[in-house]
């Protein structure tokens, strides 16, 4: 994997480091993807590039961490359709009504077209039971399907 080879030339790299948490998410390694985003910040504590936040925020809503992903989420500078989608499966679980119905009004205004199974179709989790539960997620939000 590339990833690991850019990291052995570079262990400092802030951009690297985060990139493997994002890989590591999808590989089914959630919880050891979230060392390796904490790892980006301690590398370069001023590191914010809207992507680390999203990635991230997915990676604790994975762990089923919804308070911590909602945290994640909202310390982004931009909040593009899927991140509000994933915002508003994380207020769902975790009971506030009231926000669900504001981000999922804030999804489908920033993509009218979206439905679950439009955007699960392009997520490419090695684990199924990860992609069930973010599809979980979404429904619980109410997203059209």
């Amino acid at each position: 994997m590339h990833i690991w080879r850019a990291i052995e030339i570079n262990p400092t790299n802030q951009w690297n480091t985060a990139d493997m948490g994002n890989v590591l998410c999808y590989l089914g390694r959630a919880e050891e993807a979230i060392a390796w985003f904490k790892r980006a910040r301690q590398i370069d504590p001023y590191f914010d590039p809207p992507w680390y936040w999203h990635g991230l925020g997915l990676t604790h809503m994975i762990c089923r961490r919804y308070k911590e992903a909602v945290t994640a989420f909202e310390r982004s500078s931009a909040c593009p359709f899927h991140v509000a989608a994933y915002l508003a499966g994380c207020h769902a679980l975790l009971g506030d009504s009231g926000k669900v119905h504001f981000l999922v009004a804030e999804c489908l205004r920033k993509r009218p077209d979206f439905t679950i199974a439009r955007w699960m179709a392009k997520e490419s989790f090695k684990n199924p039971a990860d992609a069930a539960h973010l599809a979980e997620c979404l429904r619980a939000a109410a997203l059209p399907e």
